[in-house]
């Protein structure tokens, strides 16, 4: 029920002047508000519209001397094991990101929203790890930008653009004709062509379920699934779907999944 319905006029707020410690209901939400919240992270795109909303406007405490109550308060949940930190260290990036914060103003370039010159320390690693075949999706991961940052700087780096793994406007053809959705699932077709094993490409696991399998070896009874964006959450959904759907029909499945030797995967499970 709404506390203030039927009441005409300017009204003061039910919970004016109380605090979880005085009140059971304010103690109540209040816990309740946390618990909401306890292990959830905001996007990197959701922290940086709310770092834009906050820049040029005065806190609401300025002037505002604390009380030392609310000090101890403070100290007392940050002291030793109780703090978010304790027994954890920065990593290389963040160190960077902190250094070149606290060093006057940052380098924006044309863009006053522009994050990526904090990718220049990390220069080679990049390459380095671009060149050994990490897509630059999972690169936007570790270092906390968008893929189209990742891009942008490599190109700035002439790095030349590796085709996608994934081919979004068709498909990729393999030695025998088949198609396949990307590179990765053409290598596969091609090694098991090349090794003569008879193979089936992108076929209903079950006539009952809209469920297509990767590849098939009728020789080995054996299905096989490239869980190539298993990093996506709603990917994921899909990809537990399907795999219970192999539990419950009770087959033989391989999971192949990106930065896996996937030739060396299949030959040990089918002792080639």
């Amino acid at each position: 029920m709404v506390w203030n319905k039927g009441k005409n006029g300017l009204q003061v707020a039910w919970n004016k002047g109380l605090t979880k410690d005085t009140d059971e209901r304010v103690r109540k939400y209040s816990l309740k508000m946390s618990q909401s919240a306890l292990g959830k992270t905001l996007s990197f795109s959701h922290r940086n519209k709310i770092r834009k909303s906050l820049i040029g406007r005065k806190p609401w405490n300025i002037g505002v001397p604390t009380p030392l109550s609310v000090k101890n308060k403070i100290k007392e949940k940050l002291t030793g094991s109780s703090n978010p930190f304790y027994g954890k260290i920065h990593t290389p990036f963040s160190k960077t990101k902190i250094s070149i914060s606290r060093k006057g103003k940052c380098m924006v370039e044309k863009n006053p929203n522009y994050v990526g010159h904090l990718l220049e320390p990390f220069k080679d690693s990049i390459i380095s790890s671009y060149l050994s075949g990490e897509s630059a999706g999972q690169l936007s991961i570790k270092y906390g930008v968008s893929d189209v940052t990742i891009l942008n700087y490599l190109s700035k780096w002439k790095i030349s653009r590796r085709n996608s793994y994934y081919s979004f406007k068709g498909f990729y053809t393999c030695l025998d004709g088949h198609k396949v959705r990307s590179l990765v699932e053409k290598e596969i077709d091609d090694f098991l062509y090349s090794s003569s094993i008879l193979h089936d490409t992108n076929q209903k696991i079950s006539q009952t379920f809209p469920y297509f399998y990767d590849f098939y070896l009728p020789s080995y009874d054996l299905y096989i699934e490239y869980w190539g964006f298993s990093r996506s959450p709603d990917y994921r959904k899909k990809m537990l779907k399907k795999w219970n759907l192999y539990q419950k029909l009770n087959l033989s499945l391989l999971s192949l999944f990106p930065n896996e030797n996937v030739i060396q995967k299949i030959r040990q499970r089918i002792e080639f």
